[in-house]
């Protein structure tokens, strides 16, 4: 009997397709509120350290619950924990339009909502992880990814466009209340789901420092996920800054394309992104751990190549390159997660992987804007390309698998 294909087994599940369909909605609704926060910050302060620390605001949650989120997103059900988790965001997003018809909104709202939106995003997004993997079969988990990885990218390429035209339509302050509409919507997707709940298997640790550790002694245990995750946060801190401190300054002082050649390089590399998400999927993906090392080395090159372009059109070129070696990182070390941990562990896993991100954001800014002012744009570019590709090397050396480990093949769809 011949099987239905993998694209329509995802659209016949019923919690899958909840989820990515809610998700993808929220995730258009929170680039949009992005975009308007970042504005307003810009706008309401009239020096760039308080923009600074407004913004800062926004990402410090991390560092107090990223690794706490990922514990709960584990012990406690799932489920309940998204709903209140967007609960939480759309009573704390409704303030600001509010606060600005009443003519009382402050800098320092602005600062507070952003950091409650982001706490409850530290416990929602392991939770909703854990879930997406806990609904895929081994069959459809690569395809599965990619789509969800795919569709939130191409929601966010459209929040951030919309963003900056509704702002001069509606104002920045009224952009929130599409972000509320959207967590509503999000809440209304979760609310049927059937299969997500509480994680499988029992909690072998009982506090919060014992559950860290035993999903540190588990991942140590597991050379490929180990170093994945490791170095995912080294390698965003040699690219993450090439992309937010050193393409604004190429697109304006050596291709002279200002905010809107800035905004369509991003723009093509969500785009290249996403068409490589879907090529993913349908792969079987038997060393996990070549495509995400190798694709590193690759986004170190071609993020060099595209900050050395001669003009905006070469740029673009690359920039296509730059997001197709993105997604050959994230896709397969977003499966080896989900095939290689147990259910009870999905959650801190994924929240260690997100914290160690951050770190690796965090930091990379400081170290291009450190780069550049004592060099120029183009050697920054050059030096961190040559970082990655160090970096890669040694994960691929040091993710060998022992002996004892059994290899596995990641599979993608197949029709």
């Amino acid at each position: 009997m011949k099987t239905a294909p993998d694209w329509l087994r995802l659209a016949r599940n019923h919690d899958y397709r909840l989820l990515w369909l809610g998700q993808t909605i929220s995730t258009f609704g929170e680039s949009i509120y992005q975009v308007a926060f970042y504005w307003l910050a810009y706008e309401m302060t009239e020096s760039a350290w308080l923009a600074g620390l407004v913004v800062f605001c926004a990402s410090a949650p991390y560092l107090l619950f990223g690794l706490i989120g990922g514990v709960y997103a584990d012990k406690w059900n799932r489920k309940s924990l998204m709903l209140f988790c967007d609960l939480i965001r759309a009573v704390a997003v409704a303030v600001v339009p509010a606060l600005a018809l009443a003519g009382m909104l402050t800098v320092w709202h602005l600062a507070l909502i952003a950091f409650v939106l982001t706490s409850a995003r530290c416990f929602f997004h392991p939770s909703l992880n854990a879930a997406v993997a806990g609904v895929l079969d081994d069959d459809t988990r690569a395809l599965g990814v990619s789509l969800v990885e795919g569709g939130f990218r191409a929601a966010r390429l459209i929040g951030l466009a919309l963003g900056g035209i509704l702002i001069e339509l509606w104002g920045a302050d009224q952009l929130y209340t599409i972000a509320i509409v959207t967590f509503f919507v999000s809440i209304g997707f979760v609310v049927p789901l059937r299969n997500v709940g509480h994680a499988e298997g029992e909690e072998s640790e009982d506090n919060l420092l014992g559950a860290l550790g035993g999903t540190l002694r588990f991942l140590q245990g597991h050379r490929d996920l180990f170093w994945g995750i490791i170095l995912f946060g080294v390698g965003l801190m040699f690219v993450t800054g090439l992309e937010r401190v050193a393409l604004p300054h190429v697109a304006d002082q050596n291709w002279g394309a200002g905010a809107s050649g800035f905004g369509w390089v991003l723009a093509m590399i969500t785009i290249g992104y996403v068409f490589a998400s879907l090529v993913i999927g349908r792969l079987q993906i038997k060393n996990p751990s070549l495509y995400i090392f190798g694709g590193w080395a690759l986004w170190g090159v071609f993020f060099a190549a595209l900050g050395l372009s001669e003009n905006i059109w070469i740029a673009l070129s690359f920039a296509l390159l730059v997001g197709a070696v993105e997604a050959v990182v994230d896709i397969p070390l977003v499966v080896l997660i989900q095939t290689k941990t147990p259910g009870n562990r999905m959650g801190k896993v994924f929240s260690m992987w997100s914290t160690i991100a951050f770190i690796g954001e965090s930091l990379s800014a400081l170290m291009i804007g450190a780069l550049i002012s004592q060099s120029t744009a183009p050697a920054a570019f050059i030096m961190c390309a040559a970082g990655t590709v160090a970096m890669a090397i040694f994960g691929l050396i040091a993710s060998r698998s022992r002996a004892s480990d059994e290899p596995q093949a990641l599979e993608g769809g197949k029709s």
